[in-house]
């Protein structure tokens, strides 16, 4: 009810009577078993754009494109922790990725060659270290704020499997340069999802919260609390 609060609480002044909220360990832990399951989810949904090369020493040039998630295994830690100055600090430490593409063209070693196979990238011991601060817009409700993410791989590398001597031509020539494209874009496209998770899981669902609570509930709740508190053990 609009009558319980007053405008002037939304004036206050730092250093004056007030109440503050405190986020305790244990709500550090939901939140790392919230954002595992998110991962899991989102992590699926990564998109990497196409990728074209040309080759003189071949006279042609090859097309990798359709990049989907082949298989994922899940990170070996996630975890969100508080950091100075007045930020949060999210690790999605070793999780590996495999992505699958298909791979067209047509190169020229002694006579034309067309390639149409399956290309497969795989990106081993992932590290994602994202840094968040939490701020206040003029209407009141929080929202938090990507300051920097960084992804590392402690290795990578790019195959063409059953592609017989098309197999052995692209492992020894464009093995190389095409893993080193793939890579370039895994940062932007984690580092998107992130930002994505912020926005639809974090920050919608805080612009949509209550902003303020009426004093009759909270007397209401603390009266409850005491009540329970103060009940014999036998009836608990």
């Amino acid at each position: 009810d609009d009558n319980d609060i007053n405008s002037q609480l939304f004036n206050g002044i730092r250093g004056l009577p007030g109440l503050e909220f405190q986020i305790k360990p244990k709500a550090f832990s939901y939140a790392n078993l919230l954002a595992a399951s998110i991962i899991d989810e989102e992590i699926r949904r990564i998109r990497i754009l196409p990728v074209k090369q040309c080759f003189q020493q071949f006279n042609g040039c090859i097309a990798i494109s359709n990049f989907i998630i082949s298989r994922y295994r899940c990170p070996q830690l996630v975890t969100f922790h508080p950091a100075p100055p007045n930020r949060l600090i999210f690790t999605i430490r070793n999780f590996d990725l495999e992505i699958k593409g298909d791979i067209n063209g047509e190169i020229k070693v002694i006579l034309p060659i067309k390639l149409n196979s399956t290309i497969y990238t795989r990106f081993h011991q992932i590290l994602t270290t994202v840094q968040l601060t939490i701020h206040r817009k003029l209407n009141g409700s929080p929202y938090v704020r990507n300051i920097g993410c960084y992804v590392t791989a402690g290795f990578s590398d790019v195959f063409l499997q059953n592609g017989g001597i098309l197999e052995d031509i692209f492992n020894s020539n464009f093995r190389g340069s095409t893993v080193k494209q793939i890579r370039k874009q895994l940062p932007i496209r984690v580092c998107q999802m992130i930002r994505n998770i912020v926005k639809k899981k974090i920050n919608i669902p805080l612009q949509k919260a209550s902003k303020v609570i009426p004093l009759s509930e909270m007397i209401k709740f603390a009266i409850n609390n005491i009540k329970i508190s103060n009940l014999p053990k036998h009836n608990l």
